[in-house]
């Protein structure tokens, strides 16, 4: 489980580099998007 939340993390931190946003000034909107796709496609590559 640990490691998914770190797949997770890492790119879900990934995804916002290559934004136009910083951690610090991303919308929650858009967070929360960026963080349920992210999930989804962990999520996959781990059931695979």
């Amino acid at each position: 489980m640990g490691n998914i939340f770190h797949k997770v993390l890492e790119s879900y931190a990934r995804k916002v580099e290559a934004s136009e946003y910083t951690w610090f000034n991303i919308p929650e909107k858009e967070q929360k998007r960026l963080a349920a796709e992210t999930v989804e496609e962990v999520s996959e590559a781990y059931a695979s």
